[in-house]
């Protein structure tokens, strides 16, 4: 993409981050973070949620808990991210995590729920 000149944007940039952690190359996908770096993507909601996804899905949750403390801005979905990456390892963060997210009035999603019973899961072992 990069070779034939083509820039990528958030979107593409999501897909591609998306891709690396559904499969676990975080090398391929820290190489995208210095991209969206010099981008000037990292700082955007759509960008910052998708590397926060990244680096959790490739076990890297204290580089996604960087990524997600530089946000100016968080939605659900940056806060499912992280709480995905923190269940069922780190119940306390992940819980910490959805407390937060209802203070801010943020309403919980599926996948909330769906990280929510991980965290249970983890607190049952």
């Amino acid at each position: 993409m990069n070779l034939d000149g083509v820039v990528p944007d958030e979107v593409s940039l999501a897909s591609i981050l998306s891709a690396c952690g559904n499969i676990k190359v975080l090398d391929v996908g820290q190489q995208l973070h210095c991209l969206s770096v010099k981008l000037g993507l990292e700082p955007n909601l759509f960008a910052g949620s998708s590397l926060i996804d990244m680096y959790s899905k490739c076990g890297d949750i204290e580089d996604a808990q960087k990524i997600y403390s530089r946000m100016p801005e968080r939605s659900v979905v940056s806060f499912n991210a992280l709480i995905a990456g923190y269940a069922p390892k780190n119940i306390k963060e992940a819980i910490s995590l959805i407390h937060e997210m209802l203070i801010l009035g943020l309403k919980p999603s599926e996948i909330t729920f769906v990280s929510i019973i991980d965290v249970c899961k983890g607190s049952a072992k």
